[in-house]
C-alpha cells in the first residue's frame, strides 16, 4: 500500500461509481466522459470533488496507461523483426512505416515515464520537505 493510501482506506465508490469508472478513466474530457459513463456533468463534478474519487480516478487511469504502455513494449519487439525482415525489401514500405511509428512511440512512451518517475521523486521530496519543516514554503 502507498503511503498516501491510508487516507482514502475508510471510503469506498458507491456502485454507481464504480460501473463509471472505467469509462471515465479512459475518456479526453469531462464532457466525454459524463456521456460515456451515463451520468449528468454535475454528478461527476461532485464526484471529482471527493478526494477518495480522485485517487481511485486517477489510480485507474494509471494502469490503463501501465497496460497500453505493456502491449507497445510487446509490439516492440514485432516491429524490430518486421524492420529485420524488409531492410532491403524496396515494396515493403508500409511495413515499415508501421515499424518505424511503434519504435517511435515506444520511445516516447520510455520517456514520458521517465518524466513521470521524476516528477514523483520531486514530489516525494517536497512531501518530505513539508513533512519536516510545514511552515517553510
Amino acid at each position: 500500500m502507498e503511503q498516501n493510501d491510508h487516507q482514502y482506506k475508510e471510503t469506498a465508490l458507491t456502485r454507481r461509481q464504480t460501473t463509471a469508472m472505467p469509462y471515465l478513466a479512459v475518456a479526453r474530457s469531462a464532457v466525454e466522459a459524463a456521456r460515456l459513463a451515463d451520468v449528468a456533468r454535475s454528478t461527476l463534478y461532485r464526484w471529482m470533488k471527493d478526494p477518495f474519487f480522485r485517487h481511485e480516478l486517477e489510480t485507474r487511469r494509471r494502469e490503463a496507461a501501465d497496460l497500453a504502455r505493456s502491449e507497445m513494449d510487446e509490439l516492440m519487439q514485432k516491429a524490430v523483426m518486421t524492420l529485420r525482415e524488409v531492410m532491403d525489401d524496396p515494396n515493403s514500405r508500409a511495413r515499415v512505416d508501421a515499424a518505424r511509428t511503434l519504435i517511435y512511440a515506444n520511445m516516447k512512451s520510455d520517456y514520458i515515464r521517465d518524466l513521470e518517475s521524476r516528477i514523483q521523486q520531486m514530489s516525494d521530496a517536497m512531501a518530505l520537505r513539508q513533512k519536516r519543516n510545514p511552515y517553510r514554503l
